[in-house]
């Protein structure tokens, strides 16, 4: 298997997302960005703090906030999928329309999206269907409603 491993989490201090590695250290929580990545025998990169804030930091991150890539984009821009992304499904299908939140089930050791809307709200679905159509269109801790036009 062969999946990229990811995450995101949202800056203590400025609210900022970053990308890269989640590392929880003495009850911090950093994202680590990622250096390197195209060198198959690099498997972490070692960072420090540092006062200042530059790109070779070790970013403290609330973890509420931590999201896993889960190895998908969406249709229409090719934005990189995470848990928490509220996503509209266009499949013109019976789901046309609805948002789902991305999760992970540990019952069912994967990625699946809990309808927020519609006849399914709170119900789940497969998001590995190839007919389904996908557009990332907020997340949870960013959108304190769906704002549906």
């Amino acid at each position: 298997m062969n999946r990229e491993i990811k995450f995101r989490g949202k800056r203590k201090d400025n609210g900022e997302w970053k990308y890269g590695w989640y590392v929880k250290c003495r009850r911090h929580h950093y994202i680590l960005p990622i250096h390197n990545i195209d060198d198959p025998n690099l498997f972490f990169d070692e960072r420090w703090i540092q006062e200042g804030g530059d790109e070779d930091n070790w970013f403290e991150v609330d973890p509420e906030t931590v999201s896993q890539y889960i190895g998908c984009n969406d249709d229409k821009d090719k934005k990189d999928m995470y848990t928490g992304d509220i996503v509209l499904l266009y499949d013109n299908v019976i789901h046309e329309g609805t948002h789902v939140v991305i999760e992970w089930l540990q019952n069912r050791l994967g990625f699946f999206g809990k309808f927020i809307d519609g006849p399914y709200k709170d119900k789940y679905t497969d998001l590995t269907d190839t007919w389904r159509k996908y557009e990332v269109v907020g997340n949870i801790f960013d959108e304190k409603e769906i704002n549906k036009e």
